[in-house]
């Protein structure tokens, strides 16, 4: 497609977005989406908008997945890594805590999934993937991935995925200070403080998120390398970090204007693996991430969007046995815009959103000969369409077009089709591509700028089955197959000498099937009964190169398996997880064994929220009797089993380990004044 092309293609989508109208169903619910929450209601013709309408960020069709409440409390004090133990077809390359931690997803590699912050991409495009790590479990509402071509709203590169982060934008009315603190205290040195700061005054709210975290590490682990297996102590593996995540909003009827600015230091070794001594290496970071934006929805029912992003990112790499210091930085511009429509009743086909994105990169290494830069621009839109006569029935287009230092790349699209609705029936078919890194292309030696970007064919199809919600009886189910097909798969591979050079050698099929089951109920009838949720995952994956061999650290079987019960005060909860070999090198001579482990921890509750009376506290005490308090107590043992097992090769990872938390939670209550009825109406 030419650039005339694109260009009209991006102007035309909005040209129906402004002039296609229709009615607006009285309930607000949206009619390709039955479970949908209503946004506005109407009078007439005239649309009264009670706030703005959550950015979406899914297709219709496409398959999905949302962290929930309990996974959030458990790595609050912890990484984003912990939120994502529990995500179905994901596998974690971990070396040990606090080090570095990609997650990958449907059986591709950690640069194939790509991570949004509030909508921005924010991948290192030097590395093209993201440390999870560095990123902590205090700072998020919602944690979310969009698999296959479901991303390509948010952007192109995630072929087998994208990892979406946001915060939500409003809070509880009714609460106009809340006040949350975390600590915890575990094994091998290891302390975790998270405070999080919240308050609301009419139309504008601030929320200020503040962590800590800092562990000696020193675990002890059977040194399988040398003979005898003996045990030792885990070696320059400290680690410290301190962030902060600062967010304002301002909200009326049809306007809200936010900034967020997420800044975090960290400074960590590196441990020797088990075959090499300490090299006495450590690593720094220093990030800093800022955004802006304007949101309005109109009186016809537009929402339009409006956001602006500056990155930054500086790494320094020491060894001091070999004398090395090698700081580099990075740092990124990213404006984007969108509009988008919401449904009206008697429309069979809309044109759902459309949008656009600028980003520029530049980074400068040590190991770049210049500051290397490039430029990316992109424009979407989503089409989505029912079938009439058949309820839940529908299609949804999505297409793509980027251009890539002023060069157009092909166009990229997601077809997706649902039916049903208890029981729904997904497929879809998917176009993708991923851009070579920036040290794939500048990096010297080595570096190829004549590399070609990693194209990709996909397809997935699916049932789920969701019960009707009440509130103590909720039940879903999914199953479903996927493949993908992956061409010009870049690999670093030695050239001359003691230089590896990145080239596009491989051809690589990813396939699969996926399970996921959820339960949550009450088991007696009674006030205090006992409440539980049950949760599991299975994923097998079979990626394989063109020589019909796994890719390294691929496993081909992961599982993983939560229950909670929950008795008044207290709570128990288990999670248990399998994972099988992976192999280590390409021709799948060498792997490391399958491994399982499990966690276990109870914690009870305790505060005036669980007292049936409040008594009406004087003024001349020192209590104020809206103010209202919760603590919980928790502890818990992880790996219990004290399973001694690798994620990389010759990298140990910890054994059994305990930690105590305690969380305050402090809230004001406002108080509400309800005027007397007037009973004299007639």
């Amino acid at each position: 497609m030419k650039l005339p092309q694109l260009k009209w293609l991006f102007f035309g989508c909005l040209i129906l977005i402004g002039r296609v109208m229709g009615q607006v169903d009285s309930s607000g619910k949206d009619l390709l989406d039955p479970g949908s929450e209503p946004v506005m209601h109407t009078l007439g013709p005239v649309i009264v908008v009670y706030g703005l309408p959550p950015v979406p960020r899914t297709v219709k069709g496409g398959i999905s997945w949302e962290s929930d409440a309990l996974t959030l409390n458990n790595a609050k004090s912890g990484t984003l890594t912990d939120v994502l133990l529990a995500a179905p077809s994901l596998s974690l390359k971990r070396y040990a805590p606090g080090g570095l931690a990609s997650p990958a997803l449907r059986g591709t590699a950690a640069g194939h999934t790509q991570v949004f912050w509030e909508g921005l991409p924010i991948n290192s495009a030097m590395l093209g993937q993201q440390d999870f790590s560095l990123g902590s479990g205090s700072l998020f509402d919602q944690v979310g991935i969009r698999y296959g071509g479901n991303s390509l709203l948010l952007g192109s590169g995630g072929i087998g995925g994208g990892i979406l982060l946001t915060a939500s934008p409003q809070s509880d009315s009714t609460k106009p200070v809340v006040v949350k603190y975390s600590q915890q205290a575990s094994s091998f040195g290891s302390l975790s403080s998270a405070l999080n700061l919240h308050f609301t005054v009419k139309h504008f709210s601030s929320s200020t998120k503040v962590y800590f975290n800092t562990s000696q590490n020193d675990f002890p682990f059977p040194n399988t390398a040398l003979a005898g297996d003996p045990v030792q102590r885990l070696q320059n593996a400290n680690f410290t970090r301190v962030g902060a995540l600062q967010e304002l909003n301002w909200q009326a009827k049809r306007w809200r204007l936010h900034a967020k600015i997420w800044a975090f230091q960290s400074t960590r070794e590196l441990p020797p693996t088990m075959l090499t001594l300490s090299a006495n290496e450590s690593q720094t970071d220093h990030v800093i991430r800022n955004m802006a934006g304007a949101d309005y929805l109109t009186r016809r029912g537009h929402s339009l969007r409006a956001k602006a992003g500056y990155l930054r990112e500086d790494m320094r790499y020491r060894n001091l046995l070999a004398g090395i210091d090698a700081p580099s930085l990075f740092q990124r511009f990213v404006a984007e815009g969108s509009m988008e429509r919401l449904i009206h009743q008697y429309e069979s086909i809309r044109i759902a959103e459309a949008g656009f994105r600028y980003v520029h990169d530049e980074a400068t290494s040590s190991g770049l000969t210049s500051a290397a830069k490039q430029d990316l621009m992109s424009a979407s839109c989503l089409a989505e369409a029912r079938i009439p006569g058949f309820r839940g029935t529908g299609f949804s287009l999505l297409l793509r077009q980027e251009m890539y230092d002023f060069k157009l790349s092909p166009l990229l699209g997601f077809l997706a089709f649902h039916h049903g609705r208890q029981i729904q029936f997904t497929s879809s078919v998917t176009r993708n591509y991923r851009q070579p890194t920036l040290n794939d292309r500048y990096w010297n030696p080595g570096g190829n700028p004549d590399l070609k970007p990693e194209k990709s064919l996909g397809a997935e199809m699916g049932i789920k089955w969701q019960s009707r919600y009440t509130p103590w009886r909720f039940r879903k189910a999914y199953a479903g197959l996927y493949w993908t097909d992956v061409q010009d798969w870049i690999q670093w591979l030695p050239a001359t000498g003691n230089i590896w050079s990145p080239a596009n050698v491989q051809h690589v099929v990813a396939r699969g099937a996926e399970f996921q089951l959820l339960m949550v109920g009450r088991l007696w009838r009674l006030t205090d009964s006992l409440n539980y949720g049950l949760q599991f995952n299975y994923t097998f994956n079979d990626s394989r190169d063109g020589d019909g061999n796994q890719l390294i650290y691929t496993p081909r079987h992961t599982a993983n398996f939560r229950l909670n019960l929950r008795l008044c005060r207290w709570s128990l909860q288990y999670f248990q997880d399998w994972n099988s070999a992976r192999f280590t090198t390409a021709d799948n001579s060498q792997k490391i064994k399958g491994f399982s482990t499990g966690d276990f921890s109870m914690g009870v509750r305790f505060g005036n929220r669980y007292r049936k009376h409040i008594k009406k506290i004087t003024h001349d005490g020192s209590i104020d009797p809206n103010i209202y308090y919760d603590f919980h107590l928790q502890l818990g043992l992880r790996n219990l089993w004290n399973a001694q097992y690798q994620t990389v090769a010759w990298r140990p990872m910890p054994g059994r380990s305990f930690f105590l938390r305690l969380d305050v939670d402090l809230w004001k209550k406002r108080t509400v004044k309800i005027e007397p009825k007037n009973e004299d109406w007639y």
